[in-house]
């Protein structure tokens, strides 16, 4: 009797595997032998039996038909078939005669009605196993979810513990992943620059291989990293450890919104655009484009959401120059950097403690917040609102509730609550004094999409003059000094407190440079004679290809730049100069 013998093993349950495929065939083998058997030719696979469509399978039963061989050789039916189609074929050939014989050293079988319906019992309880095993891993993966354990793999910067079947922090990756988050935050890389970076810091995938461009998006846009996990269309909240905070998660998102993939790539000698895709403008509401004309680079409104009346152009260095001034706003000086976060070291240890009220009042609010996810929930259920609606909402919620959290324990760990957020204002105006000093262009750009400060270019004002418009700060424009008394340096400044000595002023050839101290009053046309020809700002009327273009907006002056403060530094910009100290006017004279 010719045969063919078949052996198998799963992919799917490798693990509950009695027999590997090499046992099989050894066992076979003897099995033939003994019984007189000549086996024509031998098939293995390796893949599960529970679908049909195994590609050596159906060639076996191919070749029967043929009439190559008149039975097969297996372990157990199960080996053969656990679906109802591949069964029932085998069937159909024992009954058309194509199979004569089914053999099995651990399974009796004889081409009777009998036989035929035990064989036909056997592989419907192999196809009740592989039924009943993928309900109880379901089963087992629905009880993961709902204690919060992501049921998968999980991304990078996370590893699965085999033991506690848990999913813990990977000490090595972790960090580069924070650093990868950190780095894509600041808006100067794409994606291809990031896959580089990654692979100098030594950042491999689970596989221990370079990581591949496509999956920088992915792991910049996996809500994974701030706690939560999707599954089967739905968010679920989970237990693994966050490593990344949600105020620098939703940073990444912004950018990844507003780039969307690795832009302002220059030609080879030509200096990078640094400001595009980064000032709208203020009478539209379009975004800000630019214009390259020999080395220069002038900004002016791209009109692209209809009609706009904002004409004429802004060379990048005086607008480099307007966001300067408007950072010396809002900025401290490091002697007086250094008083305030002294005397809030004081405050830190000496001053009464609302940790108490502050983390009563979170956890308040987080109960509501369940409150209300639970509602949600219900209502969805009733089919009031769609699944769209229900998963954007419960998004909403689960990223408060990881905000919240991070609050308790920020307070938990800190103490005061309002101690910390002033000591990062108080290094953050100090940052950006020494940005708008000394800072570079990305340097700039990066402190204002940090703190997310909004850039408008806006017409000139009335009566403005091209110095004003262009090189003297607002404390010059109406002709009066800034007091040097009256800096302004935060809550720290008291009576009591040493006066620091004013900063000595830097000459320097650089007319930007110079324009940034108020007392200098350099006048653009003067600097620009005195700078040096790459550096110069050159008067935009003076080209005939520009002075056509810039004949109805407030004259000849080009536009000027409005910068819009949120949060403290709203209220820190607008204030009054001699109440910038204190709250005590009579600490201020």
């Amino acid at each position: 009797m010719k045969v063919f013998l078949y052996a198998r093993k799963s992919t799917d349950d490798e693990e509950r595997q009695i027999l590997s495929i090499d046992a099989q065939r050894n066992e076979l083998r003897e099995y033939a032998k003994k019984q007189g058997l000549v086996i024509v030719r031998e098939f293995v696979e390796s893949m599960t039996a529970k679908e049909p469509g195994r590609p050596i399978f159906n060639d076996m039963l191919l070749r029967v038909e043929k009439g190559e061989a008149d039975a097969l050789l297996a372990w157990h039916p199960d080996r053969l078939a656990r679906n109802s189609v591949d069964g029932g074929k085998i069937i159909w050939l024992v009954d058309t005669g194509k199979i004569t014989a089914l053999k099995f050293p651990t399974f009796w079988f004889e081409n009777t009605p009998q036989g035929k319906f035990v064989l036909n019992m056997a592989f419907g309880q192999s196809k009740y196993y592989v039924d009943a095993l993928s309900e109880n891993v379901r089963r087992g993966m629905r009880e993961k979810i709902r204690r919060g354990v992501y049921p998968h793999k999980p991304p990078l910067g996370y590893v699965n513990e085999p033991r506690l079947r848990t999913i813990e922090v990977h000490q090595q990756k972790a960090p580069l992943v924070r650093r990868l988050f950190e780095t894509y935050a600041t808006g100067r890389y794409n994606y291809d620059q990031m896959v580089e970076l990654a692979t100098q810091w030594g950042l491999l995938s689970h596989q221990e291989r370079p990581i591949a461009r496509s999956v920088i998006p992915q792991i910049l846009s996996d809500r994974f990293y701030i706690g939560f996990f999707a599954w089967a269309g739905d968010e679920y909240e989970g237990t693994h450890e966050r490593i990344i905070p949600v105020e620098l998660f939703e940073r990444v998102q912004r950018v990844l919104m507003e780039r969307g993939r690795g832009r302002y790539r220059t030609k080879k000698g030509l200096q990078p655009v640094a400001f595009l895709g980064f000032v709208r403008c203020r009478v539209c509401g379009s975004w800000v484009t630019v214009e390259r004309h020999k080395t220069y680079h002038y900004y002016r409104c791209a009109k692209k959401l209809g009609s706009c009346d904002l004409v004429g152009y802004l060379r990048e260095e005086y607008l480099a120059q307007q966001m300067r001034r408007e950072l010396l706003r809002v900025g401290i000086s490091d002697e007086w950097a250094e008083l305030m976060l002294g005397r809030i070291e004081e405050w830190r240890r000496d001053g009464a403690d609302r940790a108490t009220a502050e983390a009563s009042a979170h956890h308040k609010r987080l109960a509501e917040i369940e409150a209300k996810v639970a509602r949600l929930l219900d209502v969805f259920l009733d089919g009031s609102i769609t699944r769209e609606e229900y998963a954007a909402r419960k998004a909403d919620y689960f990223t408060e509730k990881t905000r919240l959290r991070e609050k308790i324990d920020r307070i938990r760990t800190q103490g005061n609550c309002w101690i910390e957020p002033l000591a990062d204002f108080v290094k953050a105006a100090n940052l950006a004094q020494n940005t708008a000093i000394s800072g570079s262009y990305a340097e700039l750009r990066e402190f204002f999409q940090r703190f997310q400060l909004n850039l408008f270019l806006e017409r000139p004002e009335a009566g403005e003059t091209e110095d004003e418009n262009r090189m003297l700060p607002p404390s010059e424009r109406s002709g009066q000094k800034a007091d040097p008394a009256a800096r302004r340096g935060g809550l720290a400044a008291r009576a009591d407190l040493p006066t620091p000595q004013e900063p000595p002023r830097i000459a320097s050839a650089d007319p930007i440079r110079n324009s940034l101290y108020p007392s200098l009053k350099v006048r653009a046309s003067r600097a620009r004679r005195a700078a040096p020809e790459n550096t110069a700002a050159p008067d935009l009327a003076a080209g005939k290809k520009w002075s056509s273009q810039r004949v109805s907006n407030r004259g000849n002056l080009p536009p000027r730049l409005c910068v819009e403060f949120v949060g403290p530094w709203k209220y820190w910009a607008e204030k009054k100069p001699n109440l910038k100290w204190s709250g005590r006017r009579d600490l201020n004279s």
